[in-house]
């Protein structure tokens, strides 16, 4: 599973007419996580859609992610050999931010 941490802005209209936004500046966060494929079928979209989440970019003020990467080392003298192939965990962080700006 993908970990998902999303910090918004509660509100936040934008008025065409103006060309301005209108912002309450409360930040709402939201924890959870996606699955690749959930248990009843449903897609990505659809998980962001069962946790409350409204994905407006203008809301938008941090988005991490974190998971998991497995991987495994085999060599042909491995193979050969029969020695144990070198195994790696890569642990990954995304953070996408527009914070201070």
């Amino acid at each position: 599973p993908v970990q998902v941490k999303l910090d918004q802005y509660k509100i936040a209209d934008f008025n065409p007419s103006t060309g301005q936004y209108k912002f309450d500046y409360d930040i709402t966060t939201y924890n959870f996580n996606l699955e690749s494929q959930n248990i009843n079928g449903s897609s990505i979209s659809e998980q962001l859609e069962t946790n409350g989440l409204d994905m407006t970019f203008c809301r938008f003020i941090e988005l991490e992610l974190k998971f998991l990467i497995k991987s495994i080392h085999i060599t042909k003298q491995d193979s050969i050999s029969g020695s144990v192939p070198e195994c790696f965990i890569f642990d990954v962080k995304l953070i996408y931010s527009y914070k201070g700006r």
